[in-house]
């Protein structure tokens, strides 16, 4: 029901110090991608939505980012089960995870009331096209068909670059349309400080920074949202939000680009 941080870190690895070629893996069957370089740790979401969605989230192609033993990128939570339906929901979300959206749509459709809590299709169908990992970077691609329930062949595709000091995402939903909404919303662990700038936004945690920027320019907001790190339990964090309107007939590429200190 979460990706990343310590607790994934720790099943892994333990406490122990591994050796560098140990310390990236790939679980294809369970849908996680794990990858580090030179200090920084990203893991990825991708796979099926199995039993039927019963702990699933709508968080295909998300991501989170680690950076010198920050967790800076996130995972939100769970929040809780049965006891709220629509705090469950809200964690559920697509908006509520670090994954392309199209026109506020989920990924996948999450049943309303309390049946659906444990229950969520596989829309997304998700495939990883690639893979690959050396000392120097990990490259992931991936896509998932899940926008494609209200427009046949708007198919996501995302590509991830983690190389020394930066992280490059691009996205590309096809058959966009003009006037289409495709927003980003980037969670952020209790603590790291976002601040909205021109073309992007500046993130602060210990004593370094990473500067965020977009192609094309994107409408960047920083808001206060719950960050629940054990069951029941809320803490308040930032996230920033990308918006992008569609204005042309063609196909584009959307890109993210993070670029921090590497010490």
């Amino acid at each position: 029901c979460g990706l990343g941080g310590r607790a994934n870190r720790l099943l892994l690895h333990g406490e122990r110090e591994l050796p560098e070629i140990l310390r990236s893996n790939a679980f294809p069957e369970a849908g996680y991608w794990f990858g580090s370089v030179s200090g920084a740790w990203l893991g990825v979401r991708a796979g099926e939505i199995s039993h039927g969605g019963a702990h699933a989230h709508a968080d295909q192609l998300s991501f989170v980012l680690t950076v010198s033993g920050y967790d800076v990128i996130v995972d939100p939570g769970t929040g809780v089960y049965s006891a709220d339906v629509d705090m469950r929901n809200a964690y559920r979300a697509t908006s509520a995870h670090n994954a392309p959206q199209l026109n506020e749509r989920e990924a996948n459709r999450i049943p309303k009331g309390m049946a659906g809590l444990f229950r969520m299709a596989d829309d997304t169908k998700t495939e990883v096209m690639a893979w690959e990992m050396t000392s120097e970077r990990v490259l992931f691609e991936g896509r998932h068909y899940g926008f494609c329930v209200d427009r046949e062949d708007s198919v996501c595709t995302r590509a991830l670059l983690l190389e020394k000091g930066r992280l490059e995402v691009v996205d590309h939903i096809s058959c966009l349309q003009k006037g289409d909404r495709v927003g980003w919303s980037l969670s952020f662990a209790p603590g790291i400080e976002v601040e909205a700038v021109a073309g992007g936004a500046v993130i602060t945690f210990g004593d370094q920074n990473m500067r965020i920027s977009t192609n094309p320019a994107m409408d960047c907001i920083v808001g206060d949202v719950p960050f629940s790190p054990s069951y029941g339990v809320e803490v308040p964090a930032r996230r920033l939000q990308l918006r992008h309107t569609f204005q042309g007939d063609s196909d584009e590429e959307l890109r993210i680009e993070m670029h921090w200190d590497d010490k």
